[in-house]
C-alpha cells in the first residue's frame, strides 16, 4: 500500500461483515470489527473481550440486516477476560462465539435479575 494506490479505482463488490454490540456501542460498520472472509461462507472476527456480559449481532455494514440469536441479540457471558472469536456463517445466517474462556450463551429471556454477578 501506500503512495500508489488510485482511489478512483472502484472498490471490489464482495460482502462485508461486521460485529456491532456492546463492546463498540452498537456501531454497525465499526473500524476493527469487520470480519474476515475464511473462503467457505464463513465470516469471522477475533476480538478481545472484558469478563462480563456482552451482546453481539453481525451486521451488513448496516442495520438493514443483522443477525444474532434467532432475530434477537446474541447474548453471552465471558467468565474471565480473553480474546472471543465470532463466527457468521452466511449461508445459514448464524452466529457463533468461542474463546479461550468459558463462555455461556444467553437466552435474550434471562436478564440481569436472573443471576447473581460475582465480584
Amino acid at each position: 500500500g501506500g503512495e500508489g494506490e488510485d482511489p478512483v479505482d472502484p472498490p471490489v463488490v464482495e460482502k462485508n461483515y461486521y460485529i456491532a454490540g456492546t463492546m463498540n456501542d452498537w456501531a454497525a460498520n465499526a473500524e476493527g470489527y469487520g470480519m474476515t472472509d475464511n473462503g467457505d461462507g464463513t465470516y469471522s472476527l477475533t476480538i478481545t473481550l472484558t469478563a462480563g456480559n456482552h451482546s453481539l449481532k453481525v451486521t451488513d455494514g448496516t442495520w438493514g440486516n443483522s443477525w444474532g440469536d434467532n432475530g434477537q441479540n446474541y447474548t453471552f457471558v465471558v467468565s474471565a477476560a480473553c480474546d472471543v472469536t465470532v463466527t457468521f456463517n452466511a449461508n445459514t445466517k448464524t452466529v457463533t462465539v468461542t474463546g479461550d474462556a468459558d463462555i455461556a450463551a444467553l437466552k435474550q429471556a434471562i436478564t440481569d435479575a436472573d443471576y447473581e454477578v460475582v465480584e
